[in-house]
């Protein structure tokens, strides 16, 4: 090895260390994200082949197809397909979904008709044989802890509170839930918790089961092999056709197509179309992560860089010395480059190892906390060979620039005191030029993009834009810096409390490159962790305002036929009532065209207090000649005729069945009752879906009428969104570690630049915690600005990006700022810049007079 780069390694020191592990955690990110791809990837080919093992062919509806519809895949055509030629067997599959409960826990089913040709080997137990018993798939055995012997009921669909439509033969009776005995577990996965029953088990569900596909064995030697399910295929096909009286068509991968409705798919196929419809998840999946390695790269770039140009300062003795024996330029140039060579190189190993070890973690997590097992992860080529390689590239380039600066080294530089020259304080024409144009271009395009509902130019621009802004950082970070020391400092010129803030200020003036490269470290992070807490902040206000639009009421109890002092007591016992307002109700018979239906009247004040403080939006209620219908309750016409009037119908999705809101001045006349009316009560907006789904049930047990869809919809945002919030700080959790560590490796130039200053400091009379402290409150000042900069960035990239995320839906999008997740966002900000601070400011403090002014 190069004599000079292997001297160069042994007197780096913390700082190449510190270096290295900005190379490990941003390896790692890479390494880990791939992983986690290659496994989400592999689990989503396993669950498609599991749903087909066993089946040479199947017969599904299209994609967009009507459920209900003709014709289906049902028994009658597996009839049909059953005495084809080289037909073994066809057998029509049966699917539902209802809630219920596995192990006395709460889950939603999926609940399906065991197929007799599946090859799914059983763990435990036996298959199903009798109407009462169930096999589970081994991950949801897992997950609710259950086994053979133990329970699973089904609960009934409630059309009022649900709208899962229930079995038409129990329709006229009070279907209870059923009950099933656990026979067995056999393998396979499923995001949902999975269970098989026998038909006659479908036959008892409380809900309806939707005839899901024909699945087909073929006969003999030509079961399983691939060219005799292509051919057989077509026959399939063609008998479909005939008794349908649809046309055949070539669909690819998504198989052979009979008119819109049917299609038949041999197993590959029907793999090859989940696979390819899942490309796009996971395609998804790898974008997000490759864009949060790009910033952790980026970031750990910017620190290797920083640190190469500390290493660089501290060797300007050194380098001129060799300079004057002899070494050429090339030699140092190559000598840095190999450094960083051998630093990528292992930091890059190390990053490896920790990503895969990250990448495990994650799979058993997925598990244990989200209910998802994720096939095991497996050491792939792209992982361990491109994402080492991208870290090793990565730490070349950025040593680029100090390299170069080695060579500028003169021979001369030997002869004067080591002090680092300050940076020079003009930004070039060729940096301001593009700093302009990448900000004003990109925040222009962030803007566009948001104002259009267009992820492209929002999301490139917002990358150009903050490439611009630390383009250009040099222009008005050390001026804010400086800005704020006088500030602290006070009127005072010669005072002993504005002693280090005017220090401060009087650095940030001298060294404007340190700084800016300091901060911008900071900025970054603060800038993504901002983004995306203020985004998933107007996302929920967004989508609130929004249902607040669709839905203004949170719940509507009714109390015809019930005892309205029972459901009172559950409400005021279940804690969640805000605000409640009891509507007395009026029994009539409403007509539109010809059809006549018994409805239930209510006729709110839209100027009543309670009204206002019920109703999310009391724009909602009717104007005089205007009738709010709720859906189901009358199918024709755009009018009804109520009590003699004659009213326009607008249809209201927030209202129970059977509902109609008259203004107060439509309702003259009718006899009003509280036995027939409603209570409208708002709950909560942090209320869980777990608590509304218990009050719904409880309610249930004493009326027929509850709606909650609002409620329970507003219950369902913000989890999501909570959690995916925290998936995304912690992926940005990399980034800004290597943040951290860049800051205490700039700061690191800082205590070699000012060991003269901090001795003359000492030398009249300053402490050691004073010259310390000169390095901590500098840090927290460049904190104070990337915290101003970067919340400002952060506001504007988050409102672009969830405006350009609901450009399908028509949703208004509300910037929202959270003020109490801001303020952690700064106290973390603050907090990380006096921790990087520590070490820098304990080797400055400890510099002695003597010392520090016997540097020549």
């Amino acid at each position: 090895m190069n004599p000079i780069a292997t001297a160069n390694l042994r007197s780096g020191g913390r700082r190449l260390f510190a270096a290295g592990a900005a190379v490990a955690v941003a390896v790692a990110f890479v390494v880990a994200a791939l992983l986690m791809v290659d496994s989400f990837s592999r689990t989503m080919r396993v669950q498609a082949q599991a749903e087909t093992a066993g089946a040479d062919l199947v017969v599904s509806l299209q994609d967009g197809a009507d459920p209900a519809g003709d014709p289906v895949p049902d028994e009658a055509l597996a009839q049909r397909l059953q005495d084809q030629p080289g037909v073994a067997s066809a057998q029509a599959l049966r699917n539902a979904y209802a809630e219920g409960e596995l192990g006395g826990q709460p889950a939603m089913l999926r609940l399906s008709e065991h197929p007799g040709h599946s090859t799914s080997p059983l763990v435990s137990g036996a298959l199903p044989h009798a109407a009462g018993e169930a096999v589970l798939t081994e991950d949801t055995a897992r997950v609710y802890g259950i086994g053979p012997g133990d329970e699973i009921v089904v609960e009934a669909a409630d059309p009022a509170v649900t709208g899962q439509p229930v079995a038409p033969e129990t329709q006229q009776d009070d279907p209870g839930p059923a009950r099933y005995i656990v026979s067995g577990i056999v393998e396979g996965s499923s995001p949902y918790a999975r269970a098989y029953l026998t038909p006659a088990g479908m036959d008892r569900l409380p809900v309806e089961a939707w005839p899901e596909s024909i699945r087909i064995v073929l006969d003999g030697e030509a079961h399983g092999d691939p060219a005799a399910q292509t051919a057989v295929q077509q026959d399939v096909a063609a008998v479909l056709a005939a008794a349908t009286g649809q046309e055949i068509a070539a669909m690819g991968v998504q198989g052979t197509g009979i008119g819109e409705q049917l299609r038949v798919q041999t197993g590959e196929q029907i793999v090859e179309a989940r696979m390819q419809d899942l490309t796009g998840q996971a395609n998804v999946l790898a974008g997000v992560l490759a864009a949060f390695g790009a910033v952790a790269l980026f970031v750990a770039a910017l620190v290797i860089a920083n640190t190469f140009q500390v290493l660089v300062a501290s060797r300007t003795r050194t380098l001129a010395l060799l300079r004057a024996i002899g070494a050429a330029r090339r030699q140092l140039r190559s000598a840095m480059l190999l450094e960083g060579l051998v630093l990528g190189a292992l930091g890059s190993i190390a990053g490896a190892l920790l990503g895969y070890l990250a990448a495990l973690g994650l799979g058993l997590a997925a598990g244990r906390f989200w209910q998802f097992e994720l096939e095991p992860v497996a050491p792939t080529f792209a992982a361990f060979v491109a994402g080492p390689a991208v870290g090793v590239l990565m730490t070349v380039a950025a040593c680029l620039l100090p390299a170069h600066r080695a060579t500028t080294v003169t021979p001369m530089a030997a002869l004067r005191p080591a002090d680092v020259e300050p940076a020079r304080r003009r930004v070039s024409w060729l940096r301001l030029s593009a700093g302009v144009l990448l900000t004003a271009g990109g925040f222009a395009a962030t803007v566009l993009g948001g104002m259009r509902h267009e992820m492209l130019p929002a999301a490139g621009g917002a990358i150009a834009g903050f490439l611009g802004v630390l383009v250009l950082g040099r222009l008005f970070i050390p001026p804010m810096v400086r800005a704020l020391g006088l500030l602290l400092a006070g009127p005072g010129r010669f005072s002993r409390r504005g002693a280090l803030p005017r220090l401060v200020a009087q650095n940030a003036r001298q060294v404007p490159g340190r700084t800016t490269a300091t901060t911008s470290a900071l900025l970054i992070g603060v800038t993504l962790v901002s983004t995306m807490t203020i985004g998933a902040a107007s996302a929920q206000a967004s989508l609130e305002r929004e249902l607040a639009q669709r839905l203004p009421l949170d719940m509507a109890v009714g109390f015809a036929g019930a005892d309205a002092g029972d459901v009172s007591r559950v409400l005021d016992g279940s804690g969640l009532v805000t605000a409640e307002v009891l509507l007395p109700g009026a029994a009539e018979e409403a007509r539109s065209g010809e059809t006549q239906v018994p409805v239930t009247v209510l006729a709110p004040e839209p100027g009543a207090a309670e009204t206002a403080q019920v109703m999310r939006r009391t724009t909602a209620l009717p104007d005089p000649g205007t009738a709010l219908v709720a859906p189901a309750t009358l199918q024709e016409g755009d009018e009804v005729e109520l009590a003699g009037r004659v009213l326009d119908v607008e249809p209201a999705g927030w209202l129970p069945a059977g509902t109609i809101v008259l203004n107060p001045a439509d309702a003259a006349g009718l006899s009003f009752s509280e036995d027939a009316g409603q209570l409208w009560v708002r709950v909560p907006d942090d209320a869980g879906s777990g608590e509304l789904g218990r009050l719904t049930a409880q309610l249930g047990e004493h009326t027929e009428v509850v709606v909650a869809e609002a409620a329970l919809l507003r219950a369902s945002y913000a989890p999501l969104i909570d959690t995916v919030l925290l998936v995304v700080l912690a992926l940005l959790g990399a980034a800004v570690v290597v943040a951290v560590i860049g800051i205490g490796n700039t700061l690191s130039l800082s205590v070699f630049e000012r060991r003269r200053e901090a001795a003359l400091l000492r030398a009249v009379g300053m402490s050691r915690g004073g010259v310390g402290g000169l390095i901590t409150l500098e840090a927290v000042l460049m904190a104070v600005v990337a915290l101003v900069l970067g919340l400002a960035a952060g506001a504007l990239f988050g409102w672009a990006g969830i405006s350009s995320v609901f450009q399908a839906e028509a949703v208004p999008v509300v910037l929202a700022v959270p003020w109490d997740r801001v303020a952690m966002i700064g106290v973390a900000a603050l907090g990380a810049a006096a921790l990087a601070s520590l070490l820098p400011a304990r080797a400055l403090s400890r510099t002695s007079p003597a010392a520090g002014l016997s540097v020549d």
